[in-house]
């Protein structure tokens, strides 16, 4: 690395340093007639700066933080990721960092504010990986700004994730207690949301089936076997952010590649003839007004081209009846948002996933093999069937208890 000397001239003062070589000879530059060593110095100094940035002088960027994951994640990401990754990046970009340093320049933020992003992540009971996925992000669109000339140093180069060790005492304070749903509070939420209301057929669907939210909003009418009274869970359905504030859906492959088929009860397959019938008769009387769906490019559902698809979960006038809008049916029944004619919460523990819960649990109550279990939910190990959605019950203590009845009744 080249280094500034300085050398008196006469009656001034001179810099010199060395710089790259040409046709392999030496070559160096120099400047006299300073009045003293110190203004020799300094000029040498910021010479040598200048001629190892190529003349360029660093202005920092005034560019928020907003614009830069704006940026990074429309100019950089679809070059690298998968859409997985990409909309897994969507989500902790407008949820996480967004809101926690969107507002600040990136001019402005050093190592302590990205670290105070993790611990607060922390704090709030995140897991490693998720913690991992915060940091891998904000490193990326750092290093993005560095590339770009925005910046001249990264921050993120000193930021530390907490050890495994503290992690994995950390880890389980954001899981949720996942319980059954009582037989009468269950009774009162289909009371709530008859045959007929848009969030009946998904809740029943995932309460007889055990299957998931992604899983259900994706169902098509060729996925359901009436006559073999079997539903075929082949895909699931995932959003990312179009333009604005609108969600543009696409299919994907099931989480785990949990791709089955399940056999389903009579009383469900009459609701399924029912709704499908009613289907048919809102498609006639809406004619070309009644909304119709396709499968486009990359899997992604339109209104426009493609292939033709037949939601099972529609409203009246064919309008695709979206997973999101069960954050609003949850909430009535959690008593969050109470409607006319609501007088108390129908149970507050309440979300679409309590259904597959208890639809585990009821297999398991009644005698079902855990294996069997396992396969029908799509779980990835049986770990997972015997340890988070199996528990243990009234109606399974008792049936244990008989059960000891007749064995050793007979062994007298």
């Amino acid at each position: 690395m080249a280094q500034v000397t300085t050398r008196k001239r006469g009656k001034t003062w001179e810099y010199r340093f060395e710089t790259a070589s040409i046709d392999g000879k030496r070559k160096q530059t120099s400047k006299g007639g300073f009045r003293t060593k110190k203004e020799a110095q300094k000029a040498g100094a910021k010479a040598l700066i200048e001629y190892d940035t190529s003349g360029k002088k660093f202005t920092p960027s005034s560019m928020s933080y907003a614009d830069l994951l704006h940026e990074w994640f429309e100019k950089r990401c679809p070059l690298i990721y998968e859409q997985t990754t990409i909309d897994n990046y969507e989500k902790v970009i407008r949820i996480h960092l967004e809101p926690a340093l969107g507002k600040y320049r990136i001019s402005a933020l050093d190592t302590v504010d990205f670290q105070n992003v993790i611990n607060d992540k922390f704090k709030a009971g995140y897991a490693l990986n998720r913690l991992s996925t915060f940091k891998n992000v904000m490193s990326l669109t750092m290093k993005y700004a560095k590339e770009m000339g925005y910046i001249k140093h990264n921050p993120m180069y000193e930021v530390k994730l907490p050890s495994k060790k503290v992690a994995k005492s950390n880890s389980n304070t954001r899981k949720k207690d996942r319980l059954p749903i009582p037989r009468d509070a269950l009774a009162r939420i289909f009371e709530r949301f008859p045959e007929g209301n848009p969030s009946h057929v998904p809740m029943m669907i995932s309460y007889k089936t055990g299957m998931r939210l992604g899983e259900v909003f994706a169902l098509t009418w060729d996925d359901i076997d009436l006559e073999n009274s079997t539903i075929d869970v082949n895909k699931q359905i995932q959003s990312k952010r179009g333009q604005g504030q609108n969600s543009i859906y696409y299919f994907k492959s099931c989480k785990y590649d949990s791709e089955r088929t399940l056999p389903i009860d009579t009383e469900l397959v009459h609701l399924l003839r029912r709704e499908r019938l009613r289907q048919k008769e809102n498609r006639l009387y809406y004619g070309e007004f009644y909304q119709r769906y396709y499968v486009g490019k990359d899997n992604i559902i339109n209104q426009i081209s493609g292939q033709e698809i037949w939601f099972v979960t529609v409203r009246e006038s064919g309008q695709y009846h979206q997973p999101r809008a069960m954050q609003h049916t949850s909430k009535i029944i959690q008593g969050k948002a109470l409607t006319k004619g609501d007088e108390k919460p129908i149970w507050e523990d309440f979300d679409f996933h309590s259904l597959r819960h208890t639809h585990g649990t009821e297999l398991a109550a009644a005698g079902v093999p855990a294996k069997e279990i396992q396969i029908r939910m799509g779980h990835k190990n049986i770990e997972t069937t015997l340890n988070v959605y199996v528990h243990d019950t009234p109606d399974m203590q008792n049936h244990t208890r008989e059960t000891l009845e007749k064995i050793y009744q007979k062994a007298q």
